[in-house]
């Protein structure tokens, strides 16, 4: 089974979309699973939602004005992504056009409803450049417009701030392999490194949530060897302007301690050191 994603149903149920791979003869062949919990304890039995045949996999649940929204994307080739719309979990059905078909290979992805009712949805591809998209859809969500934002991304979240600004958590490729915080511009289609979060090797797929200005942002990392979960905190501080420096970050780390490293960490961005870049 690979990468469950919670999300909360409008009857305060905890929702698990996954998907389970069906091995046969060496061939891999994903079929989309969701499970509900009314306390994440006790759990349903699993329910079946796309077709073995069709190799789709169902990646995140993200609920709107009563509606369940998920894009599917073909594991294997024709590529392509579709949305999917249901209302208790259980079941979806294809809801407007396939987007992407072809060999962009198009997968991954997070939406952000905003409060016009707009919804934002940050996509990622594996295919051609690999550069991620940035879709805009009016209700009733069956056609989205996108922008190529020209960079490449894996596992993407992203939320909406008080402000209004749209800001994600992704897996950056280039150069180094790393986790970060971005900046996503819906006006010029553009996607800008905030904050790097210690992080390397294999990393990524954040979840992010925003709590009395601090932003909680789990994700995983191999960084220092062993493949660890950390926990980031990140004190948001609202400006006119941006400036890198108005973030702070204070960690916990689930099964090491560099609370050392931490403390450096934080009072090089409290500074204008010319070393800071080290960390």
């Amino acid at each position: 089974m690979r990468e469950g994603n919670f999300s909360i149903t409008p009857w305060d149920e905890l929702l698990v979309n996954s998907a389970v791979a069906l091995i046969n003869d060496g061939s891999r062949i994903y079929q989309s699973l969701s499970y509900l919990s009314p306390d994440g304890t006790r759990w349903s039995e699993p329910y079946e939602l796309t077709d073995p045949a069709l190799n789709e996999w169902m990646w995140r649940t993200t609920w709107h004005d009563g509606y369940a929204y998920n894009f599917s994307y073909r594991c294997s080739p024709p590529y392509a992504i579709q949305l999917y719309r249901g209302t208790d979990g259980r079941a979806y059905a294809p809801f407007g056009p396939k987007y992407f078909e072809g060999n962009t290979y198009p997968n991954e992805h997070a939406f952000v409803f905003a409060e016009d009712d707009t919804c934002w949805c940050l996509l990622r591809r594996d295919g051609g450049s690999r550069t991620a998209q940035l879709g805009r859809a009016e209700p009733p969500y069956d056609n989205f417009q996108w922008q190529d934002l020209g960079v490449a991304i894996g596992g993407p979240e992203m939320i909406q701030m008080p402000n209004g600004r749209l800001i994600a958590a992704v897996r950056l490729y280039d150069g180094s392999t790393r986790t970060s915080i971005c900046w996503v511009d819906h006006v010029s289609g553009s996607m800008t490194e905030m904050l790097t979060l210690p992080s390397g090797g294999d990393t990524g797929y954040a979840g992010m949530v925003l709590h009395d200005d601090i932003l909680w942002v789990s994700y995983y990392s191999s960084h220092e060897g062993k493949t660890c979960i950390y926990l980031a905190k990140v004190r948001i501080v609202y400006c006119d302007t941006f400036n890198p420096m108005d973030f702070d970050m204070d960690c916990e780390v689930g099964f090491s301690d560099f609370a050392a490293f931490v403390a450096e960490w934080l009072e090089c961005t409290r500074t204008d050191d010319p070393d800071c870049e080290q960390f």
